[in-house]
């Protein structure tokens, strides 16, 4: 903050050029004999955010599909983590309280997996869940203040090749995301948290993924299925409407099924 600076009033950012640019009324000389004169680049004498106020993160990978269950309790605790800390900003007890008994409790996953989520402040990425909309489109997962939200829209790309090949280099994913027997499909989530145990939080978002009985159930349901097995025959020899078709089936239809 600069006590001695001008200030200009202005009604939705309009301001005249010639109050900003030009104006002479930067002194070197002065601003060299504030204390605080690039502080920020003194070494030694910056604390970082991150450090002052324990902020941290961890880009979760995988490349099996969450439980959807213990994935949705996660994301409780998640969400009940963000009320708690804004409750307690507040320092209104009775409404962290409230927040206590407003979720339900944790049936799936440990109290050490819970105690992890309420340190996650924000988490954003790319997810896999063991459903099927969620088979044949990608998930966006965001958590935003006290809300954690996953929404769908782009079709992976093993859902429009039919998982039989990796894409071409022209389409946006990369072949070298290609992984059999499921193609593309994967989770990459980064989650963002204050004072959190990065080895904790890891450890609870691997107790959402899928175990190997639970895989070899998806595989029996997923894996040689196709968005467009009736309709590929009526679109043969026409390769425009076949993929308008393959894209309508996997963003209209298959979330509905």
């Amino acid at each position: 903050f600069n006590p001695s600076a001008r200030l200009v009033e202005a009604a939705w950012g309009r301001v005249d050029p010639a109050e900003l640019i030009g104006t002479g009324l930067f002194d070197m000389a002065q601003a060299e004999m504030h204390p605080d004169w690039l502080k920020e680049a003194r070494i030694g004498e910056h604390n970082p955010e991150t450090i002052e106020y324990g902020i941290s993160s961890i880009t979760f990978r995988s490349r099996r599909p969450f439980n959807m269950e213990r994935f949705e309790e996660l994301k409780t605790a998640m969400e009940k983590g963000a009320l708690i800390k804004m409750a307690a900003q507040s320092h209104d007890e009775e409404k962290k309280g409230d927040c206590e008994e407003d979720f339900p409790q944790q049936q799936l996953l440990g109290e050490a997996h819970q105690s992890a989520a309420w340190c996650v402040i924000r988490a954003k990425g790319l997810v896999w869940l063991g459903s099927m909309q969620s088979h044949w489109q990608q998930g966006t997962a965001s958590l935003a203040g006290r809300r954690f939200a996953v929404s769908y829209g782009v079709p992976w790309s093993a859902a429009i090749t039919g998982g039989s090949e990796p894409p071409k280099p022209a389409v946006g994913t990369g072949a070298d995301l290609w992984q059999e027997p499921w193609g593309d499909r994967r989770t990459e989530l980064v989650v963002i948290g204050q004072d959190m145990d990065h080895a904790d939080i890891t450890a609870a978002l691997e107790a959402c993924v899928m175990t190997d009985s639970e895989m070899e159930e998806y595989s029996e349901h997923f894996l040689n299925s196709q968005p467009l097995d009736i309709l590929d025959e009526k679109a043969s020899g026409n390769e425009e409407l076949a993929e308008r078709l393959r894209r309508f089936e996997i963003e209209i239809l298959a979330p509905n099924a």
